[in-house]
């Protein structure tokens, strides 16, 4: 957990606080948010030294053979690797001081996920042919971590990577850029730190090791009790999606106009005056980033709708089985971002789950961790008992529900 560490400062560290509808808000700000705002045309290379965050189009997994045959496998699939070192194109080089905090994975459906010292990010890789690599956007975590960090200067170079080659069990991948090399080795063998279903998980830490157990759990318990979204349910979820963000917008437009209009007021003292221009500012800023450009392709418009409409069908489902699991066990409800969480429900499920020896944590130092969020009430705001939140919590599903006005 990157809090332990005295120089890092977390700005929001959802998976902290989330155990799994973290991991789908940080996907749904970057389907909503960052995808919206791409640009369809390739971004001009940075000046010698500068590091740029610009986002590329989506990467689309490879496509399946027209005679139905599953394409062969990239030969970096399901592989994982830690940093020796980049090097710039004018011989400058960067090595960290612990490999393990600096690592690639390369997983077999065409998701990457990096740790990059106190950060972690994940996104999407694609080899259309051997040596040929690119990468999608990469969804990253904010922690400012140590001075000498490699965390910037090593997470901005997956936009730029088209190439790679395996020399000497060594990974290279070279950029566009600015000509950067970045050296892997593979990364060694290690102790699971738990195995769930009979699969071992490897993991850095407690939050991964926790999240990795309960995407399992989950995926086998939603399996077994058939919870799956239908296409009504999604529509329905879109078009709610769609209705909020523009009473948003419009919220935000009239709040600028009205400061517009205090702001021709004779009558402001320069404390006031500069207190709404700087939130107009915000708001004005805020509003254009949302808006996001017009000049989509037609490709990168049908990628966000699906996936869109994917990211919808994870967060309906995951409601149907807290839904599930409340009927099940009963038990307090907690106040979520992507809706109501059935706190007691959860722990008791996993207490079950343990003792049935469905899961088991072999890093005892990490078995505080997995259990705090479950366990700390400090952490979280109950529904109160007996409420009418409490009530329609798991009757009312959110994306039939209509505007506050209308409760």
């Amino acid at each position: 957990m990157v809090r332990d560490r005295k120089h890092c400062r977390h700005e929001a560290n959802l998976a902290d606080w989330l155990p799994l509808a973290g991991v789908r808000t940080v996907a749904v700000a970057v389907l909503f948010g960052v995808l919206s705002a791409c640009s369809p045309s390739e971004p001009p290379a940075p000046a010698s030294g500068e590091m740029r965050t610009a986002e590329e189009r989506p990467v689309s997994p490879p496509a399946a053979d027209p005679a139905g045959e599953t394409p062969a496998l990239p030969e970096l699939a399901g592989t994982s690797w830690r940093l020796v070192e980049i090097q710039s194109m004018d011989d400058s080089r960067y090595a960290p001081d612990d490999a393990s905090a600096y690592t690639l994975s390369l997983d077999a459906d065409g998701s990457a996920r990096v740790r990059s010292d106190c950060n972690r990010g994940a996104g999407s890789w694609e080899s259309a042919s051997p040596g040929q690599l690119r990468f999608g956007p990469m969804a990253t975590t904010k922690a400012l971590c140590p001075p000498g960090s490699l965390d910037e200067r090593y997470v901005a170079q997956f936009q730029w990577v088209r190439s790679y080659v395996l020399k000497e069990g060594h990974l290279f991948l070279a950029t566009m850029a600015d000509g950067a090399i970045i050296e892997f080795e593979p990364m060694p063998e290690a102790d699971p730190a738990a195995t769930v279903l009979g699969e071992d998980i490897e993991a850095d830490d407690a939050s991964q090791m926790q999240e990795a157990i309960l995407q399992r759990l989950f995926a086998h318990y939603q399996a077994e009790h058939d919870i799956e979204a239908t296409p009504a349910e999604i529509e329905a979820f879109e078009d709610n999606f769609d209705r909020m963000k523009a009473e948003d917008q419009a919220a935000r437009a009239q709040r600028i106009a009205d400061l517009d209009q205090e702001l021709a007021r004779e009558s402001l003292d320069e404390t006031e005056r500069s207190a709404r221009i700087a939130e107009r500012a915000r708001l004005s800023e805020l509003q254009a980033s949302l808006d996001g450009p017009s000049a989509l392709s037609a490709e990168e418009t049908a990628q966000i709708s699906a996936m869109r409409q994917q990211m919808a069908k994870s967060i309906i489902e995951q409601w149907k089985l807290n839904k599930a699991l409340y009927e099940q066990y009963g038990g307090r409800i907690i106040f979520q971002q992507l809706g109501p969480e059935p706190l007691d429900a959860y722990r008791q499920f996993l207490e079950e789950r343990q003792a049935a020896g469905d899961f088991v944590i072999h890093e005892s130092a990490y078995e505080p961790g997995f259990w705090r969020y479950f366990t700390n009430d400090s952490m979280h705001t109950f529904m109160e008992s007996g409420s009418p939140e409490e009530a329609r919590a798991f009757t009312t599903p959110p994306w039939e529900q209509g505007p506050p006005d209308d409760a």
